[in-house]
């Protein structure tokens, strides 16, 4: 998930330009209503403090007070009294109690009054969606539960993701839950610098963990060599040197640089001093000691974090799980192009073009620019037409090396066999010649 992107997507929500959707008038009386609640809840909490501290002074008088033996005469007088002064407490904290209401109430009219003034019907017959009357959209609500509840578990908050699934009655909030708990776990041992369930962990996912010659299993890379270099630290060379024989070898392709970097370090290793012998005169070299320091001296712990953050994204990809909430992504997303949406809905609406945009086009008629938190895959924008490619229009790359839109070269060749130049570079070639290029 990580924290730090939720963070990002919070903050895009902050910075909102709401004034150019939002009247500048229903800003200022909201802001005015914020202000009365906040000031009502104080006034709540101290009016509160004040009367239960009362109460208690009193109460403490009245047994102090009281002798041995008490008659029931006595007995019933203080039991009137008592009622007496629990009922003008509670009559005391009721009266500040519903100004707060009545205020929290007020503020909640003002915004359903806001809302209710966008045409939700012309929003529908624009984009083709499907709106009800309160507000809701096109997804089941069974589903809507099941995107809450896995929003708290993603954010680890499992105390209200448990609290919520009972209250709402979804039944499969176990199952969404169980990954996130043992991601959580997994993640908590490695940040004790403990590697045994993280290891165990990709023996069983090995597979789905190869990357390709680049990519060849990273995590299990990284999580290897901390273990390498546990061993080196506890048992000396020799026994991190078997170590490495028997996991390293099918690392060779894609980390060989790293294995590299571990084996020549041995060298300078201090031995049972568990320390880098680096400033000392079997390290004269200014390029050995930068070379090894970031494997050998200070930066380990860089190391263990760097693995954490590595577990969490495989973890992710590996399991089909999001790295962050998908209700926080797509609730930040949907509020910062909201202004843009709702001005075209009132341009629409004014041209009677409303509804030919639903039927016509699986494209947004407006761009919509989103910062870079927001995207998820590679995109690619032909330099030629200026457009993004789609899986009708794919980017190809030319025998040069540039890359243009498939729409593009067929534009500049007019045929498949006649030959064209590259625009840009002198290089001619024919549009059988084009590979097509796949973006993760």
């Amino acid at each position: 998930m990580g924290v730090e992107k939720n963070q990002d997507m919070s903050s895009s929500l902050r910075d909102l330009s709401v004034e150019e959707y939002v009247p500048p008038a229903y800003i200022v009386e909201a802001e005015r209503h914020v202000s009365n609640i906040e000031r009502l809840n104080a006034a709540c909490v101290r009016e509160t403090e004040l009367a239960m501290d009362g109460l208690v002074d009193e109460l403490e008088r009245m047994v102090s007070g009281l002798s041995s033996s008490v008659s029931d005469t006595e007995a019933v007088e203080a039991k009137q009294k008592v009622e007496g002064m629990v009922k003008d407490t509670v009559s005391r904290v009721s009266k500040v109690t519903k100004a707060l209401h009545s205020g929290v109430a007020k503020y909640g009219k003002h915004v359903d009054g806001d809302a209710r003034s966008v045409d939700l019907a012309v929003v529908q017959k624009i984009f083709g969606v499907t709106v009800a009357p309160d507000g809701t959209g096109c997804l089941p609500r069974e589903v809507m539960k099941e995107l809450i509840v896995e929003h708290f578990y993603v954010t680890r908050d499992f105390e209200c993701g448990d609290c919520l699934a009972e209250e709402a009655g979804v039944p499969n909030a176990e199952e969404i839950k169980k990954p996130y708990l043992e991601l959580l776990r997994i993640e908590n041992e490695l940040k004790r610098h403990s590697l045994e369930d993280a290891l165990a962990w990709v023996a069983v996912h090995e597979q789905q963990l190869q990357g390709g010659i680049g990519r060849r299993n990273r995590l299990g890379f990284l999580l290897h060599r901390l273990s390498f270099l546990d061993v080196l630290e506890r048992e000396g060379r020799l026994k991190a040197i078997e170590y490495g024989k028997r996991h390293f070898r099918e690392f060779y392709f894609g980390h060989a640089s790293g294995l590299y970097a571990l084996m020549g370090g041995m060298l300078f290793y201090g031995g049972e001093s568990s320390s880098m012998d680096i400033d000392g005169q079997r390290a004269e070299s200014h390029m050995i000691k930068e070379r090894y320091r970031s494997i050998y001296g200070d930066q380990k712990e860089a190391m263990w974090e760097e693995v954490v953050e590595e577990f969490r994204k495989q973890y992710s990809r590996v399991m089909g799980k999001p790295l962050q909430s998908p209700l926080l992504v797509s609730v930040a997303a949907g509020s910062a192009v909201l202004p843009t949406l709702l001005k075209y809905a009132k341009v629409a609406e004014k041209t009677k073009s409303a509804g030919t945009f639903a039927q016509t086009s699986h494209e947004l008629p407006v761009e919509l620019p989103l910062p870079d938190e927001f995207y998820f895959h590679s995109t690619f924008a032909c330099p030629v037409s200026k457009e993004s490619n789609t899986p009708s229009d794919p980017p190809q790359m030319l025998p040069c090396g540039h890359c243009l839109n498939k729409s593009s070269i067929y534009r500049i060749a007019k045929s498949a066999t006649r030959r064209f130049k590259c625009p840009y570079c002198p290089q001619e070639t024919v549009m059988t010649e084009c590979k097509d290029l796949h973006l993760f």
